[in-house]
């Protein structure tokens, strides 16, 4: 619903915002809450990112090279999840100055990555189709159509004589075929 509100751009936009974030908090914060606040954002903004760069791609992407172009990024992530430990473990080990970040220097590479991928897609002019913009209320608060529902009268209230069609309902003019 937000992506067909605002585009897909944009939440594309506000997922990798909420992920260079959450990464910022746990390269600086030591703490269990803090580390517990910026994963459960971290999970957050890759979930709206992986359900909202699907239907950006496809309007970036002509129809015969959508597939090849969806995978080619499944592989770019598993080399980001494949990368992840080695550079967590060249922190911990370097001699190389991590500024006292330790492991946690992979939340520091990982948020510059995703800020220029942010500053990259913002600069980028994508054509999309216009977002639905709902007048009125939301749909939540009130303002939708209730479906037609046609009303019977109850049972007890109905006519004991018979209908038009005869008695017992069948359309053969009242009478039955033995």
């Amino acid at each position: 619903m937000l992506m067909n509100r605002i585009g897909r751009k944009r939440t594309v936009l506000i997922s990798q915002a909420v992920t260079t974030l959450s990464l910022i908090f746990s390269a600086f914060g030591d703490s269990y809450t803090v580390m517990l606040l910026s994963f459960s954002l971290l999970g957050i903004g890759n979930a709206i990112m992986q359900t909202s760069l699907n239907p950006l791609v496809t309007n970036l992407t002509p129809s015969d090279k959508l597939a090849s172009t969806l995978t080619f990024g499944q592989f770019v992530k598993a080399i980001a999840s494949f990368l992840a430990p080695v550079i967590a473990a060249w922190g911990a080990t370097t001699v190389f100055p991590t500024f006292g970040l330790g492991w946690r220097a992979l939340f520091v590479i990982y948020a510059v990555v995703s800020f220029l991928s942010i500053s990259l897609l913002a600069a980028t002019p994508i054509e999309e189709e216009r977002p639905e913009r709902r007048r009125g209320r939301h749909p939540w608060k009130g303002n939708h159509r209730q479906p037609h529902i046609e009303r019977r009268e109850p049972s007890h209230r109905r006519s004991a004589l018979p209908h038009r069609h005869g008695a017992g309902g069948d359309r053969s003019g009242g009478h039955s075929a033995v």
